[in-house]
């Protein structure tokens, strides 16, 4: 038997919009409806493989139940914009599917389902309905079945006759009655006032329909009965009206319901619109003859596989010759990026615009002297895709430094810095429309990955031709978004400046941290004793379900929340609310913090060590939505600090020699100075260009206290206010914070925003602007989107808000110390000096200083740091020297 698959348009992208967080194009379109409603197309179509396929929508004008019931379907909240503007979309995604869209004035989606699947009982065609809707349980019949979408995208129960008398004891056709009996919310249709599901299958099974129990209403005792005989019209108009037509005369073709091949050219043009490209991606598993070559023609692919071919292949000579010091061209380079050893350079690739191409496989190491050096020495502007990998592999080799002016990678991290990784198959799919073949290898934006296999000649001319044509679609949008200075300025300078700092390294002291090692790990067995002895038995402290056993039923102690069924949650957060009076939680969160710290930063560490005795770690540019860099392998910025195991570690971060000292310039309150600036509140403003202690003064105003009387601990309160402030904390985060009552925390942050309301303007207008624009920017430009401001969950737009007021601001901060990085690389390299930048961790730079130059960096240092952004508040650093990393306060 032939089969029809039937879906309710709306039902399906209404649940998918819901269900998704939000999702926006480059162009501010909101795609997540859609990209769900495709998402769960895909998995129908290949689990249904039907012969027949149509999606029914409602159109946005009243229907013959209107007519009937002026009320119906009133109440409901307002439909999203976000989401109303993603139905034509739909129907342009279904019209290049060629899946038929059917719709009717006047007439409901379930009507037209109706119609086309009584059409189908009569021509024999066995037909499954989607919806999200039960109203359509009623259509069920001896070749009909329904599939309803309980939550999310992925949660469906499908229904046939024996399902509906299992689940309600029903045939389709009286769910009706139970319709009419219990009424409908979400339609507004009443029923009878105190009949629910259980009260109207009961009543069913007693009296048959809902004229039955009408006819009968006499018989039926109580308040049940009195609201059967006040509210029996409207039982019978809720009947009416949720029965669903089966013969709309609505004009169409069993011919054109058709399952067939999309039309691959229009449905790619689409997918690049909607930035779908892992949809793209699908398509070519599924083309193949005609539609293989629709795929070549509307991306692009064609014509970079022609322009590949057209590449004349030149020695390093000639290209040296041809190719003039400083013009563009693109680069490649295939380096392990090892920062455990010296990193080699297997293969090397440089193409010009006048499709000259030098390609060397399996590189020398004269190779790497020769012509690398000879290649950096002609000041190429490179463009590439992850360049820093390659200009690490030439300060370690001790070469010239390349010269990097468009990284694809960091220009796609400036347009969309919410992406979770930057590939060149994503932005080939993105700007050119290019679907890679299956036996494509995905090059991946870390270079230290090993690649699963080596490109061949031809990809890897195809490769160069795709990194230059994203460059070139690339452009344009950085311009239109006023992105492009910041990338110029100081995200491309960047690359050499980490490059560099990953060169240089940090000396490890091995037996200095294996001592440490050897402390911490005798504390966590001393920890481990505790608990164990505190517990009267001896368990496994490291297992979860072990120590909730212990705790919540040997020992007895009140679990602080909603108990679920499972073994119950020993997280951090729980064990927080217990361990004052319950001191053994407090020393399990000490076991574990301990435990980590041995693991990640003793034993860890380590295996981390170069050869020459130096930790490496890896830079990330591309990374975090704010603009900050992260560090990894290891991860340095997260070291406590604040601890004094943890600040011991530090200990075994020593120079280099007995003529070095580390030199470290933190700058004071960076992100509360940008605040006070962009604000433009007079108060701070003035208060931090005369050196005052802003939190005392914060203390001062908020707490009503004479700036003489502010105690030790005024001051810390107020400090945590301001920075509060700063990330949008509510009252219960600071309540949680200070450990205070909520009412006296909010009232701290109603006060401060009294004493400064150009703050609370500020950040008032980051929120707004981010509503109207779904995105904010930093002082420098950088732009963040944040696409959770049209969420309909609570949580997601309390989300928005505090990205909203924060990122400004730490963003801000991220791009001044990425500016202070360069200044201070740039000099040290411009006047040859021996000391170097060897560290970045949050808002501190770190060189490491030759003696006799100490003096001299001491002062670019805080010059250039101090000088990297032109705010209305004076920028200040504080500056430390020692022997050690533990030195640096």
């Amino acid at each position: 038997m032939e089969k029809l698959i039937i879906i309710d348009g709306n039902s399906l992208l209404f649940r998918g919009y819901f269900a998704m967080r939000p999702m926006v194009t480059k162009d501010g379109v909101y795609t997540q409806g859609v990209y769900a409603f495709v998402n769960m197309l895909s998995r129908i179509l290949q689990e249904g493989e039907p012969d027949y396929i149509a999606v029914a929508f409602d159109m946005r004008k009243p229907t013959f139940r209107h007519e009937i019931y002026k009320d119906y379907k009133g109440g409901r909240q307002k439909t999203p914009p976000e989401l109303l503007a993603q139905i034509p979309i739909m129907k342009r995604v279904l019209e290049a599917m060629n899946i038929k869209v059917m719709e009717l004035e006047t007439y409901e989606a379930d009507d037209i389902i109706g119609t086309v699947t009584a059409d189908a009982e009569k021509a024999g065609i066995e037909s499954l309905i989607i919806s999200g809707d039960k109203d359509e349980l009623q259509l069920i019949g001896p070749h009909t079945r329904v599939m309803i979408n309980k939550k999310g995208v992925t949660d469906f129960d499908i229904y046939d006759t024996d399902a509906m008398q299992e689940r309600y004891g029903l045939t389709p056709e009286r769910f009706i009655d139970l319709k009419g009996l219990m009424g409908d919310s979400s339609d507004n249709l009443p029923g009878i006032k105190g009949v629910g599901e259980k009260k109207g299958l009961a009543l069913l099974e007693e009296y048959g329909t809902v004229e039955g129990v009408i006819e009968h209403s006499d018989e039926i005792k109580g308040k049940l009965g009195e609201n059967v005989r006040e509210h029996k019209e409207d039982a019978l108009m809720t009947k009416k009206l949720a029965t669903i037509k089966r013969d709309v005369p609505i004009q169409y073709d069993f011919s054109e319901l058709k399952y067939t091949d999309p039309d691959y050219e229009s449905l790619i043009k689409i997918y690049q619109e909607l930035q779908f490209n892992s949809f793209i991606s699908r398509l070519r598993k599924r083309a193949g003859g005609d539609a293989e070559e629709a795929i070549g023609q509307v991306s692009s692919l064609d014509k970079i596989e022609d322009k590949a071919d057209s590449l004349k292949d030149v020695e390093m000579t000639d290209f040296l010759k041809e190719v003039g010091d400083g013009s563009r061209v693109v680069f490649w380079m295939d380096t392990d990026d090892s920062h455990l050893e010296t990193p080699s350079a297997r293969r090397v690739a440089v193409l010009d615009p006048e499709k000259k191409l030098f390609s060397r496989k399996e590189l020398t190491p004269l190779d790497q002297e020769t012509i690398l050096e000879q290649i950096a020495g002609k000041r190429y502007a490179l463009t590439g895709f992850d360049l820093k990998p390659a200009c690490y592999t030439m300060a370690m080799l001790g070469l010239s430094a390349l010269a990097p002016e468009w990284d694809i990678a960091v220009a796609e991290y400036l347009i969309d810095p919410n992406q979770s990784g930057y590939t060149v198959e994503k932005m080939a799919a993105k700007y050119l429309g290019v679907i890679p073949e299956k036996k494509d290898q995905k090059v991946k934006s870390k270079g230290k990955e090993e690649q699963e296999r080596e490109l061949s000649d031809d990809e890897l001319k195809k490769l160069l031709v795709s990194v230059e044509n994203i460059r070139r679609a690339q452009a344009p949008v950085m311009e239109e978004l006023g992105v492009d200075r910041l990338f110029r300025g100081c995200e491309m300078p960047l690359i050499n400046t980490l490059a560099a700092m990953e060169c240089a390294g940090m000396k490890v002291d091995v037996s200095v941290l294996e001592r440490s090692g050897q402390e911490i790990q005798g504390y966590v067995d001393d920890l481990e004793s505790q608990i164990i002895k505190e517990a009267g038995q001896t368990f496994n402290v490291n297992s979860p379900k072990q120590l909730s056993q212990v705790l919540f039923e040997d020992m007895e102690i009140p679990y602080p929340g909603r108990k679920k069924t499972g073994t119950l949650s020993t997280s951090a957060d729980i064990l927080e609310k217990l361990q004052d009076e319950y001191p053994v939680c407090g020393k399990v969160l000490q076991y574990r913090k301990y435990k980590k710290l041995l693991g990640t930063y003793v034993e860890g560490l380590i295996p981390l060590i170069c050869y020459d005795g130096r930790i490496r770690p890896h830079f990330n540019q591309t990374v975090a939505a704010t603009g900050r860099l992260s560090c990894t392998e290891p991860n340095l910025q997260n070291i406590p600090v604040r601890d004094d195991y943890g600040r011991a570690l530090r200990k075994a971060f020593v120079v280099s020699g007995d003529d070095m000292l580390f030199v470290g310039a933190d700058y004071s309150q960076i992100e509360l100075r940008i605040m006070a600036s962009l604000s433009g509140d007079e108060n701070l403003i003035d208060a931090f260009n005369k050196g005052e202690d802003i939190h005392r003064i914060t203390a001062s105003r908020v707490f009503n206290i004479p700036l003489d009387q502010v105690t030790s601990r005024d001051r810390s309160r107020a400090k945590a206010v301001n920075f509060g402030i700063i990330y949008g904390i509510s009252g219960f985060g600071l309540s949680e914070d200070l450990h205070i009552p909520r009412g006296e925390a909010q009232q701290y942050i109603d006060e401060y925003f009294v004493k400064h309301q150009a703050v609370k303007e500020f950040l008032d207008r980051q929120i707004q602007e981010g509503k109207d624009t779904r995105l904010v920017r930093t002082y420098f430009g950088r732009v963040r989107q944040i696409p959770e401001f049209s969420s309909r969950k609570y949580m997601d737009r309390q989300l928005a808000n505090r990205l909203a007021m924060n990122t400004p601001i730490q963003g801000t901060a991220a791009d001044i110390i990425k500016i202070a990085m360069n200044k201070v690389y740039e000099e040290l390299t411009e006047r040859k000096m021996k000391s170097r930048l060897i560290l970045q961790i949050h808002d501190e730079l770190i060189i490491e200083a030759v003696e006799s130059e100490v003096e001299d960096v001491k002062e670019l240092l805080v010059r250039n740091m101090e000088s990297a952004a032109d705010l209305a508040v004076d920028l200040k650093c504080d500056v430390s020297t020692g022997k050690t990393w533990y030195d640096l306060k």
